[in-house]
């Protein structure tokens, strides 16, 4: 099955993108965990430290798409100043 080279190149590129998002959202929300959820940190912050692993999963990938695609929304913070 032929397939042209710039569609090839697009699919493996969305594919890279979505992997390097997976990968910030699963290390952000580790080094928080690494860090046994703080007072200052952005799962307690967010108020998400009861929610289901699915919601924490998909805030972190949403702050992980809107940093690598942008300059980010900023209404998710690392830690509070």
């Amino acid at each position: 099955m032929k397939v042209n080279a710039g569609i090839q190149r697009m699919v493996m590129v969305g594919f890279g993108v979505l992997f390097m998002v997976h990968l910030m959202a699963c290390l952000w929300f580790l080094v928080a965990k690494l860090n046994d959820f703080d007072d200052q940190c952005w799962v307690v912050k967010s108020e998400i430290m009861d929610k289901t692993a699915p919601y924490q999963y998909l805030t972190s990938v949403y702050w992980a798409l809107q940093t690598l695609t942008t300059v980010g929304y900023g209404d998710i913070h690392a830690y509070s100043v």
